[in-house]
């Protein structure tokens, strides 16, 4: 169905070498000045974070779209109102508390705001019944490590909202929790790529994996339902060949995934053909120029490698078009 094309990998490897990420901290000192607050903001945050494009706002004067929005509500939230983010509290929020979040209920931009507010009840639940409702208690247990029976992996797969197989939420959590300094895991060796939909579409159009499924080709292209089946095994392959970039480059996997999901948002969107070739980008707000030192000449920084570049066959591909709450 599919494959993982480890000379392109390579080849993605050689272009983005000398590409430095940069992390700007979100969390203010109001929040950091109680160490629980901080753990549970980026914990709550998580568990409702997908399904965000198309979104966004204003929070303190300055606009924000996507993914970054809903958290950067969610820490106004926070600092107006900790406790909030109590899990006893949060284990009872209603619809319109949640819509509150962002200011008058009728246009609450955020969409299956119902489904977002079970899943923020459930993980209020489960920190409650297991870790005494606090983050810092989950974390400890976890004694450092994502993988194994008692790290993080395994911990937060038991709350629906971090159920996914290929566990996309609880990795960016752990890079989240890792660059604001409040966890340092111990096996970096087990941190996989967040497979959401931009490096879904990006290792399509690249042809860092390969559709070898001849049914399967044209939903990708015509963006039809795919099954769930389908749908693991593309986001399965990612995971590989994403972590055959990192092994060249000797990355961290948390700097690879930040920056394909940079050019993700950014060069090879869904709305738009792909930023490479012939194609020059005419963005006035790039949050990859923002977050690292690439040195922007019009195009993406895979131009040239990327296969989408030349052969308007892989330009076609989009990411696959399914209802989740994984990413």
């Amino acid at each position: 169905m599919i494959e993982v094309n480890e000379f392109q990998c390579f080849k993605l490897a050689e272009v983005i070498k000398g590409i430095e990420i940069r992390y700007e901290k979100t969390l203010t000192k109001p929040i950091l000045e109680d160490k629980e607050n901080a753990l549970r903001l980026l914990f709550y945050y998580m568990a409702v974070n997908y399904d965000t494009r198309g979104i966004g706002g204003h929070v303190d004067g300055r606009y924000y779209r996507g993914s970054e929005y809903l958290y950067h509500v969610m820490r106004k939230q926070m600092e107006t109102s900790p406790q909030t983010f109590d899990a006893d509290v949060m284990a009872s929020l209603t619809l319109r508390g949640f819509q509150d979040w962002f200011g008058d209920p009728g246009f609450c931009k955020i969409r299956r705001p119902n489904e977002r507010v079970v899943l923020l009840r459930d993980a209020a639940e489960g920190l409650l019944r297991r870790y005494e409702g606090n983050v810092s208690n989950l974390l400890e247990e976890s004694q450092g490590y994502i993988g194994g029976k008692t790290g993080l992996k395994k911990r937060l797969s038991r709350i629906k909202a971090f159920d996914d197989p290929l566990a996309k939420k609880t990795m960016i959590l752990i890079l989240f929790l890792h660059y604001e300094e409040l966890f340092n895991p111990k096996d970096p060796e087990n941190i996989t790529a967040g497979i959401d939909y931009h490096l879904q579409r990006i290792a399509l159009r690249s042809g860092i994996i390969e559709v070898i499924d001849d049914r399967l080709e044209p939903k990708l292209k015509l963006r039809r339902f795919i099954s769930n089946e389908e749908h693991y095994e593309i986001r399965k392959a990612c995971v590989e060949a994403y972590a055959l970039i990192g092994q060249r480059l000797r990355w961290s996997m948390f700097d690879v995934d930040q920056l394909f999901w940079q050019i993700g948002r950014n060069c090879c969107h869904h709305t738009h053909p792909p930023h490479c070739g012939e194609r020059l980008c005419k963005s006035k707000h790039c949050t990859l120029l923002e977050n690292s030192n690439y040195p922007c000449r019009g195009k993406c920084p895979l131009d040239g490698a990327c296969k989408a570049t030349l052969d308007n066959r892989y330009t076609a591909f989009l990411e696959p078009k399914v209802i989740t709450y994984y990413y």
